[in-house]
């Protein structure tokens, strides 16, 4: 220590909560999934006969899927092992996914297992699901456990909503987060049912097919955690009434410190009050518009929607590029179904900056500053199955696909713009490189979708992504 040196060492943290290590899967809220998690979706086929399927609440739940005669539910899967340390104590459950379940979960084996309709059964699924059986009947496999209270708060990731399943308590809390209880019923097969369940499982009540050996239903529960960590004040309800109204005040709080060198050539680590710390994150820009969905999901709030188009039959060339390793949500295959991410709100901040790119258009008219322009599809004549769902960018939906786009060559594409960079998304390329993001890394991925050979009428016009192939459409993919 002859040499006197002053250390100032940061103990850098984004004193951020991750998600416990393991591979796990929990159903997917209206506000997309964790960035880096995997998507799924499984189509039931639920009883033709008075059907008496329905989610609660009707209105205002926040399930992503499709719920009417039959159900769509989505999935969010962390199939990676990394994470912060385990799940904590409580009263909850998961869906088990990679064979096992977490270290402090029970009943490995335990599930609920839905005898779906008989007659002309279209059970369907797509992407990464929990473990399960899933043909013409859905069995999924759940990891429970109920080593603490469900009152005692457990810390979670707070960055957007989630879902877990309700077990034997109420609904497990959530420092940071508030909490409410939803659920889906699924009507199962009235002849003959076989529906079942075994071990440890989410809470299932109301039952809707004749008495199994524990007397309950396939209708599972989830909890639904809603951020509250951005709104300093918040109203609470109290019991089955607004009558009694409680404020709720939430400091979002730091633990970083830094060491100081003292007198005499220690170090000490001074007592730091844990301050309130104010993000000013980048937001998107203001005005209504649509982008490509990536397998990290949609930013929080957007709405999302998907368009299946049918492509050639003969000798189809379709292609994704990369073929391993790209980032689209959707189904590569002889046909394309592409998914979106739609802003629909004309909240946000500022304009699009200057650059070279595109996004899709919605609302019947661009941002500042872009010229829109289209692409249209003519897809496969013969035995056409185009279809649609959801919040789509403006265009046409029918046999054929047209889809209207906003485009800006006002700037450099080597000159880095400000965008969120909490979650991958994707840009269009335009008539340069793929426009540089600052903070993001940047890669181009194309879809290739083979159109009609006979009497073609596909075309563009306008100012539209760059295209290669007559077929190919270019993208920006940033992480």
């Amino acid at each position: 220590m002859e040499n006197i040196f002053i250390l100032f060492l940061m103990i850098a943290s984004a004193c951020a909560v991750s998600w416990p290590s393991g591979r796990y899967s929990i159903p997917k809220p209206k506000t997309g999934c964790p960035s880096g998690w995997a998507e799924g979706w499984r189509y039931q086929d639920n009883e033709d006969s008075n059907n008496i399927n329905s989610v609660t609440p009707s209105i205002g739940h926040h399930f992503f899927g499709t719920f009417g005669r039959n159900t769509k539910l989505y999935y969010c899967t962390k199939t990676t092992y990394s994470g912060s340390g385990s799940w904590p104590s409580g009263n909850y459950c998961i869906a088990r996914y990679g064979s096992s379940c977490p270290s402090g979960f029970t009943c490995r084996s335990s599930y609920i297992y839905w005898d779906d309709e008989d007659n002309a059964n279209a059970n369907s699924k797509s992407g990464v699901l929990p473990d399960g059986v899933y043909d013409r009947n859905t069995k999924i496999y759940f990891c429970c456990k109920s080593d603490g209270s469900a009152y005692s708060r457990i810390d979670l990731p707070t960055t957007k909503p989630f879902y877990l399943y309700k077990y034997t308590s109420t609904c497990q809390r959530v420092r940071g987060m508030t909490v409410r209880e939803e659920l889906v019923k699924m009507d199962d097969e009235d002849d003959r049912n076989n529906s079942s369940d075994d071990g440890c499982h989410p809470k299932k009540t109301d039952t809707t097919f004749e008495q199994n050996t524990s007397g309950q239903t396939p209708s599972g529960r989830g909890l639904d955690y809603i951020n509250i960590r951005n709104t300093p004040l918040i109203l609470v309800k109290n019991g089955p009434t607004m009558e009694n109204l409680f404020i709720l005040f939430l400091m979002i709080a730091s633990a970083c410190a830094v060491l100081q060198y003292t007198p005499g050539g220690r170090f000490s680590l001074p007592i730091i009050p844990r301050p309130t710390i104010s993000f000013i994150p980048v937001s998107w820009p203001s005005g209504r518009y649509s982008l490509p969905k990536p397998k990290a999901g949609c930013p929080s709030g957007w709405a999302e929607g998907w368009r299946y188009q049918d492509n050639e039959d003969s000798n189809n060339i379709n292609s994704v590029t990369p073929s391993i390793g790209h980032h689209f949500f959707g189904t590569f295959n002889r046909n394309t179904i592409m998914y979106y991410c739609t802003k629909t709100s004309h909240s946000g901040s500022g304009s699009w900056p200057s650059g070279n790119y595109c996004i899709s258009r919605y609302g019947g008219s661009c941002p500042s500053g872009f010229s829109t322009g289209f692409i249209y599809w003519d897809d496969e004549d013969n035995a056409n199955a185009n279809s649609h769902g959801g919040v789509l960018p403006d265009g046409e939906y029918n046999r054929n696909t047209k889809v209207q786009y906003c485009c800006r060559s006002d700037g450099s594409a080597y000159i880095s713009m400000k965008r969120p960079t909490y979650q991958p998304f994707y840009l269009y390329k335009y008539t340069s490189t793929c426009q540089r993001v600052r903070g993001m890394s940047v890669r181009e991925e194309t879809i290739k979708m083979d159109d009609e050979d006979d009497r073609n009428n596909s075309s563009d016009g306008g100012h539209h992504p760059k295209k290669t192939d007559t077929t190919v459409v270019h993208y920006c993919y940033y992480s």
